[in-house]
């Protein structure tokens, strides 16, 4: 007689042989998750529709939105295929304004595509990632200080991952109280970095670059000295200085038109993301985006070994150049003290860190080609059906 084993499969507990083999299971799902996975049989299906139906002109907006957004993710899908995924505010706004505007629906739709790849071709599992800097933007830029607040944002959330076929992930909060006290916290950064805006803003930087040595002063340099001080309680204090001193460095540009040589050192007033803040009917825009870099840097989270990766997705130009810069794969490879290490030890941490970097670097090379192969699938697919019905 066979051994008898009781064993879990998801939500469904059965009683099988240890000669028996699982090849799937399921398990029952709610109402919401219901709703993702129907859309997320739908998505293929969406875009074929579109591009039988959009101009010429859509149709290269379509694959230009996805093959920029497919590149850039190419990076995380090498590093993990199991992720977590940041929406800039643009694009939520293309997910809920689609029905009543082409370029967003455009967007939208690459999107989807650029999902509907990940998922279904690249075998990617990934979670619309929610913050409380992401509720704190669906609430207007307002703290959540009720529970009908909470619910509202909650539920525009859930209909954006629902119209995406993705599950949603929520960090940093699990309650109304934490999610309160967050989005205080963020309210109070915005109001600080508004005063800090508003001060460079209303001050002159007409500045002489140029010292009596013959030197030129460097005008980031400048502009890091003169970054007002901000108390900051939930954004990181780097990324939120980073995006100030460029704010100051383009109003340098612009201000010292006669410094040509101080000018050289400058970034062009259209590069960066300087004009990443910005202050519309006196609310402080572009917090998320402060998140959504801090969140979303590639070379940060894999320096530190983060358990969970996370990506995003945006068309801002000067944010995705922002995150194009930090796709870095940085791994501990451990230090040595003369006088306090072991050298023996040392030196067969060094030898194993050679091994395994070639070997992470072969294998990392080989799930490039998979992942570049699969695409090449998923595209193969849609044109195909596309000039099949035409």
């Amino acid at each position: 007689m066979q051994e008898q084993k009781e064993k879990i499969i998801f939500s469904f507990k059965k009683s099988r042989n240890t000669s028996d083999s699982t090849v799937f299971a399921m398990r029952v799902t709610s109402d919401f998750e219901n709703q993702i996975l129907i859309q997320k049989s739908k998505r293929s299906e969406q875009v074929k529709e579109f591009l039988l139906s959009s101009t010429e002109e859509e149709k290269v907006a379509f694959i230009q939105s996805l093959l920029k957004q497919q590149l850039f993710m190419h990076y995380y899908l090498i590093e993990a295929n199991r992720f977590t995924l940041l929406l800039d505010t643009n694009v939520i706004q293309d997910i809920l304004s689609a029905k009543n505007n082409r370029q967003r629906e455009v967007r939208f739709i690459a999107t989807k595509a650029l999902l509907c790849f990940l998922e279904d071709y690249a075998h990617a599992n990934i979670w619309l990632c929610i913050t409380p800097a992401v509720l704190y933007e669906l609430n207007e830029q307002l703290p959540i200080s009720n529970i009908s607040d909470y619910k509202k944002v909650l539920k525009i959330s859930e209909n954006v991952a629902i119209e995406l076929g993705i599950p949603t992930y929520h960090t940093g909060f699990s309650s109304l109280k934490e999610i309160k006290k967050q989005t205080k916290l963020l309210h109070a950064d915005s109001k600080n970095i508004q005063n800090a805006l508003n001060q460079i803003n209303e001050k002159s930087w007409k500045i002489n670059f140029e010292q009596q040595n013959g030197r030129i002063r460097i005008p980031m340099a400048v502009a890091e000295y003169s970054v007002p001080n901000i108390k900051l309680s939930y954004l990181d204090p780097f990324y939120v200085k980073w995006v100030l001193m460029n704010t100051i460095e383009r109003k340098m540009f612009e201000q010292n038109k006669d410094q040509k040589k101080a000018r050289k050192f400058m970034n062009d007033k259209n590069v960066g993301i300087s004009k990443l803040f910005k202050i519309k009917k006196g609310s402080l825009m572009g917090l998320a985006d402060i998140d959504l870099l801090t969140r979303a840097n590639l070379t940060s989270q894999t320096a530190l070994n983060s358990p969970v990766i996370t990506s995003a997705i945006t068309y801002d130009d000067a944010l995705f150049s922002a995150l194009s810069e930090r796709l870095g794969s940085v791994h501990n490879g451990g230090k040595f003290e003369s006088g306090k290490d072991n050298a023996h030890d040392m030196a067969s941490l060094m030898v194993y860190q050679f091994a395994i970097s070639g070997a992470r670097s072969d294998f990392l090379t080989e799930r490039s080609k998979i992942y570049s192969k699969a695409f090449e699938k998923f595209a193969d697919d849609i044109l195909k059906a596309e000039k099949t019905d035409c």
